[in-house]
This record gives structure tokens, C-alpha cells and sequence, in this order.
């Protein structure tokens, strides 16, 4: 038989400490969740807000390498800007710029004359209008063409466009070729603008492009959204007012003398994360876009906001560097 008096339970303190250790390890394991949770939010909006920023900065360092490249002779033909900017023309006082420069790309539309040849099997010959390529690429009708070899170059108006035929509004103003002897031949090739600029979209701030003049009203109907998250846009030119060939001082494009004096360009971009913050702490900081003008201070929501400054040399605008 069990003797009674021998079987006992738990005291009520027993019971209590117990209850007490296994809730102080819940609010442990609980708090671990909640910062796992929080760090994993964190990691997760910083990731995408940088790979925005990789993308921002990589579609706009791309054109302004190429800004101004119409080919071997250097020269900017008549009636067209390779390079332009707005101050405060965009969302939050933010800047806007303007890029162009021929299509070289590989699966653009271009009649090309690249090897050495005798002058007459030039491709492109004084007053020569029409021409047979093998892709039109992105090429429509009142897109501006630029023909150019070495010696100079020259914008015409598409007037008609099919698969295999393109027509231009007037005859080549002279004859094309390997000019002086150089192996990069003539070209006619698009010609390609582009203008950046920052506006509202679905998810706040957006970088819109598209191909206006500089001076147009920034419309997002047609123009292209990049990279959603970017709030703010600060630009700066690099020019070389003496002549010497190195940047004598940064400058927003109104006070520039001469955009063909530009050197360089430093950009900077302030991006937001896309959703709040979990622990619904709001954004009361100030950012320093650019050391010339005010501090920008955003409205005081739940985003992370980072700055990112990059500078991109101008290899076509000014080629003293």
C-alpha cells in the first residue's frame, strides 16, 4: 500500500516561481522574435532602397558618359544640346538635367561607313536622302538623326521610315567618309535626349525620364518612371573657367558661363524606403544635399531616408581632361 503521507505536491511559491521563470524565458523568446522580426524589416527596406540607388545612379552616370558623343569629329552640330540643366525645376526643389548624344548601340538603327574606303563607296553622299538599312531599331518618323565623320557633323528630321528604307526631311549637305584617313568612318545614327527629373508617383517620389527639351513642364504621362523612391535631386556642374583644363569650381546650372566648359558633374540623390517603419519612429533629421544650398528637410513620416553623391567625368563635352 502507498502511504499517503508520504506524496506531496507542489507549494503555491513553487508554483509561482515556476510561472515566473517560464514567463521572463516567454518575453525573452518574445523579444528575440520582435528584433528578429524588426532587424529582418530593416535589412530588407535598406537592401531595396540601395539597389534603387545603384540603378538611379547607374541610368544617369551612363548617359552623361556619353553626352555629347556625335561621333569621331567631337562636334556638337547646329540646333542640338548635348548637355542641359534646370535648378529647382522638380518635386522638392529638386533639379533637373538633360542628356544627348548619338545611339550606339549595336541593334540601333545606323547606316555606317566604318572601314577605310575609296570616296566614292561612301554610303552617305552629298544629297542623298533616302537610305536602305538592315534594322530602324527605335527610329519614327520626326526622330532627329546626326550624320557625322570626322570632320564635322549635321541633325536631319526623319520624314518617313519603314522596315528597310528611311527618308529624310533634306540631302546630306556634303559627302561622308573616312575622313582625313581615319579607320571610324562616317555615321548616321539617332540621336538620343534624355531628361531626368524627380516627381510624385504611386509610391511617393519617383526618377522619371523622358525626351523633352529642358524648358518643358515635367509631365509623368509620358515619360518613363526609373526607380520609385528617390525624393530629392541635387545637381552640380564641375567648370573650367581659365582654360587650364582642370575644375575651377562646382556650380548649379544657372550660374555655368559655358556647358562646354563643363568638366564633370557631381549628382547627388536622396532616396526613401518604399514602407514605413515598424517601430512608427518618424524621420525628424535634415539632409545636406549639397554644401551650397539650405539644408533639405522632408516631411516628418515613418521612411529611412539615405543620401548618395557621386561625381562622373564628361568624356565629350570637354575632352581637356
Amino acid at each position: 500500500m502507498i502511504n499517503k503521507k508520504k506524496i506531496r505536491g507542489f507549494s503555491l511559491i513553487e508554483l509561482m516561481v515556476a510561472l515566473s521563470i517560464s514567463l521572463v524565458l516567454m518575453l525573452g523568446v518574445t523579444n528575440i522574435m520582435i528584433s528578429t522580426k524588426r532587424s529582418y524589416h530593416v535589412q530588407n527596406d535598406m537592401g531595396l532602397l540601395l539597389e534603387n540607388a545603384r540603378f538611379a545612379i547607374e541610368f544617369i552616370n551612363n548617359d552623361l558618359r556619353m553626352a555629347g558623343f556625335f561621333g569621331c569629329s567631337g562636334q556638337t552640330p547646329a540646333g542640338v544640346i548635348s548637355l542641359a540643366g534646370a535648378d529647382n525645376n522638380g518635386a522638392n526643389g529638386s533639379d533637373v538635367i538633360l542628356t544627348s548624344f548619338v545611339d550606339a548601340n549595336q541593334n540601333a538603327f545606323s547606316v555606317v561607313h566604318a572601314a577605310p574606303t575609296a570616296l566614292n563607296a561612301s554610303p552617305l553622299q552629298q544629297g542623298q536622302a533616302n537610305f536602305t538599312v538592315t534594322t530602324r531599331g527605335e527610329l519614327y518618323v520626326g526622330d532627329t538623326v546626326i550624320a557625322s565623320d570626322c570632320g564635322s557633323s549635321t541633325n536631319y528630321t526623319v520624314n518617313a521610315v519603314t522596315d528597310t528604307t528611311v527618308t529624310l526631311n533634306s540631302g546630306l549637305d556634303k559627302t561622308y567618309d573616312n575622313n582625313n584617313g581615319q579607320s571610324y568612318g562616317a555615321q548616321l545614327r539617332r540621336l538620343v535626349t534624355h531628361r531626368y527629373f524627380i516627381a510624385s508617383s504611386t509610391n511617393g517620389f519617383s526618377l522619371f525620364r523622358d525626351n523633352n527639351p529642358i524648358g518643358d513642364p515635367l509631365d509623368t504621362t509620358n515619360a518613363e518612371e526609373l526607380v520609385d523612391g528617390v525624393e530629392n535631386m541635387q545637381i552640380r556642374y564641375g567648370e573650367d573657367t581659365n582654360g587650364d583644363g582642370v575644375i575651377d569650381q562646382y556650380f548649379n546650372s544657372d550660374n555655368v558661363t559655358d556647358m562646354q566648359n563643363v568638366l564633370a558633374t557631381r549628382i547627388t540623390l536622396l532616396l526613401n524606403t518604399i514602407t514605413e517603419r515598424s517601430d512608427r519612429e518618424p524621420d525628424t533629421d535634415t539632409y545636406i544635399l549639397d554644401p551650397e544650398s539650405s539644408a533639405y528637410d522632408p516631411s516628418d513620416d515613418y521612411l529611412r531616408r539615405t543620401t548618395f553623391t557621386t561625381t562622373v567625368k564628361l568624356r565629350n563635352i570637354n575632352n581637356k581632361l
